[in-house]
């Protein structure tokens, strides 16, 4: 670009040439200057461009103890050497690499920047077609503006008036069908486990013998030696069964934990940036009379929103702790109808409780490095404990979580963690997008591109609600063009690698019992000439404690009915709360309810002299359940500007500014030095 820019100048002013020059990309000798007596005085690089600093002068490329440096030189000499050439090829197996001219592979998922669509042609292919191998050179020449020089005489403004087709068939309106597959997608892509495998890598003649191993060694062994010593089960050949009992079939389930604080990974095993986690389940729905999901047979996780719930209680009590414990083999201690139950292998009976404490936070009276006595154990002090796939951080700023652990693996996995990050989210046009073919290579394409938003979903919905937006427009993008989801989704995680120091913050100090719950919905109106998307934030005493973004089920004709829906929303999400803390704290909270919107404002906290006329009754309807719950539970209905209004950045992918400015409201960076914790203010 710059010697095209410099040839281009020089035309138009009628300048001469510095002599005859190297064309860009050329391979030159040029003279080390200061060279000791021993050292060579000439050193080969690429030449780039020309040089105003002296005569003759240009910029070269050179590669000094496997750094590249940029350098002013003057008499580059040419190099009878042919340039190297590389584009993408696709392999039998479906794997994408890079080849050069000379035979060289290199792997497209190591060295490839997942911002680039990486089935791109190369410059001299776009311009002079598939002829690499005829040694054209990866630089394109800028020799045009010799023979053509342009004229830089200024010229009148051109108006130009875009052409009536231009904006024909802009938006593509898609079938009632496609609308709900699409809203149903952002659900079900949300509820994805992404870190748990399908058990048939084992039989999988494709699974890496390491792998395999692996997952017996780390996985499997620790399981059946548990079973083994607890002596639960003893082994029965079906002849032998007594009559009319029925045998429950059972399973594996495999699933890969992120690394414990103290484990080292080896840069060249990429097997050794994860845990191998094995459960050998019964399938008790295949008993008679069972009820799912029975609280007597089923352990749950706890909410997020419990988790940054006690996150906030720990900002704001300093003498307070809290540890993370984990039951093992806590499914072997579920009730059971009869004293013997059989099992097609692997057998799962009873078994007994047994507590696995990884660690108390800090607090006034506990420090770091020290221990507490639990029973027959000294149970560590640490800085920070892993739970559900997040990290839990105290300081004496506060209180952090995040999934730094958890991203650093997935970037390791997809061969990113040396990518170049971003300060942006990617723009995700909707509703412009041509549905892609039902094809045979659609069903793959759409599971590879869920599975790839599942992830981003699992990130955001914890610790970074800034991705949520985008994320969830991805989702549901994701049923209309799988293949170009998924290179969006890719531009996701490099913005997740250029942020990577991002937490979700609860600031030390505050006193909850006297803090208010604050609820902020807002909606963005048809991104996509559909339906509009709803963001709520609900904060307590200026913590974060829940958040979501979600498509509306019924397309609005009318900001004022998308807020309407978006303040519904809100007001559910934050009753749930609500209710939960007033029972924490047994006293009733005072809650109030934000939104963006005048016309939706106005309308519930008007008296009855005010009507406002709606085009759909279920806009109606959801109108006067507002007004009627909000003064039922005596909860205000206040205006936010959109500019502060938190919710803002859950309805749409913001700009960098207005995202920096959304993720002051619940995210900190959190910079470790030397061991020390410092929150950036």
């Amino acid at each position: 670009m710059a010697e095209a820019a410099r040839r281009q100048r020089d035309g138009a002013l009628h300048r001469p040439h510095q002599g005859k020059l190297p064309e860009p990309g050329d391979y030159v000798a040029v003279t080390v200057q200061d060279a000791g007596p021993f050292d060579p005085r000439v050193e080969p690089g690429r030449f780039i461009t020309q040089s105003d600093v002296a005569l003759q002068g240009a910029l070269v490329l050179v590669n000094r103890a496997g750094q590249e440096h940029l350098i002013t030189t003057r008499l580059p000499a040419v190099i009878d050497k042919k340039p190297e050439q590389w584009r993408t090829h696709v392999t039998p197996l479906g794997d994408l690499v890079w080849v050069s001219s000379s035979g060289q592979v290199r792997d497209g998922e190591v060295v490839r920047d997942p911002g680039v669509d990486l089935g791109m042609l190369t410059v001299e292919e776009r311009e002079q077609g598939h002829h690499v191998e005829q040694g054209l050179p990866f630089v394109a020449r800028a020799t045009v503006f010799e023979e053509e020089p342009l004229d830089v005489a200024p010229k009148a403004p051109c108006k130009t008036t875009p052409k009536p087709e231009d904006k024909l068939d802009r938006y593509k309106i898609l079938s009632y069908e496609v609308e709900q597959e699409m809203n149903r997608a952002e659900v079900e892509v949300a509820q994805l486990v992404t870190d748990t495998i399908d058990a048939r890598v084992l039989s999988d003649p494709k699974t890496p013998v390491d792998e395999k191993w692996k997952w017996v060694n780390e996985g499997l062994k620790p399981e059946l030696e548990t079973l083994q010593a607890k002596e639960i089960y003893d082994e029965w050949d079906e002849a032998d069964l007594p009559l009319g009992w029925k045998v429950l079939p059972a399973k594996v389930v495999l699933t890969k934990k992120p690394l414990q604080d103290d484990a080292v990974v080896d840069p060249t095993d990429p097997l050794s940036s994860w845990r191998a986690k094995a459960r050998i389940v019964v399938c008790g729905n295949h008993e008679q009379n069972t009820v799912g999901h029975d609280p007597d047979n089923a352990s749950a996780n706890p909410a997020i929103e419990h988790i940054r719930w006690s996150a906030a209680c720990l900002a704001s009590n300093s003498s307070w702790t809290a540890l993370v414990l984990d039951i093992m083999a806590a499914f072997l201690n579920a009730a059971m109808d009869n004293d013997t139950t059989f099992v097609r292998l692997p057998k799962v009976l009873l078994g007994i409780w047994q507590m696995k404490i990884q660690g108390f936070l800090p607090s006034d009276g506990l420090k770091v490095g020290s221990t507490v006595q639990v029973g027959d154990k000294q149970v560590p002090v640490r800085q920070e404990l892993q739970f559900l796939g997040m990290v839990i951080r105290r300081t004496e700023e506060g209180v952090a979580l995040h999934q730094h652990p958890w991203i650093e693996t997935e970037l390791e996995r997809r061969g990113w963690t040396m990518v170049k990050g971003a300060a942006n989210l990617p723009e995700v046009v909707e509703g412009q997008t041509e549905p892609a073919p039902r094809d045979d290579a659609y069903a793959a394409d759409l599971h590879r591109a869920q599975s790839e938003v599942g992830s981003l979903f699992w990130v955001g919905l914890r610790t970074r609600p800034d991705v949520l937006a985008t994320v969830g427009a991805l989702s549901c993008m994701s049923t209309v063009d799988p293949r170009k989801t998924y290179k969006l989704a890719t531009q996701v995680w490099r913005y997740l690698a250029g942020t990577r120091d991002k937490v979700l913050f609860f600031k030390a100090g505050g006193d909850l019992q006297e803090a208010r719950l604050s609820v902020f919905g807002d909606a963005s109106l048809a991104p996509g000439a559909s339906r509009s998307r709803t963001g709520v934030v609900v904060k307590f005493g200026g913590h974060v404690i829940a958040y979501r973004t979600q498509r509306q089920s019924l397309t609005a004709f009318s900001a004022f009915e998308a807020e309407v829906e978006a303040s519904a929303t809100a007001y559910q999400l934050g009753t749930q709360v609500k209710t939960f803390l007033d029972k924490f704290l047994q006293k009733g909270v005072e809650t109030e309810l934000f939104g963006d919107n005048s016309a939706c404002v106005s309308n519930l906290t008007k008296g009855s002299e005010y009507v406002q006329p709606t085009r759909a009754p279920h806009f109606g309807m959801r109108c006067s359940y507002l007004r009627d719950h909000l003064r039922n539970d005596n909860i205000p209905m206040l205006y936010m500007s959109g500019d502060l209004i938190p919710a803002d950045g859950l309805t749409k992918t913001l700009s960098k500014n207005k995202l920096e400015s959304s993720r002051e409201v619940s995210l900190k960076a959190l910079v470790l030095e030397m061991g020390s914790v410092r929150v950036e203010p």
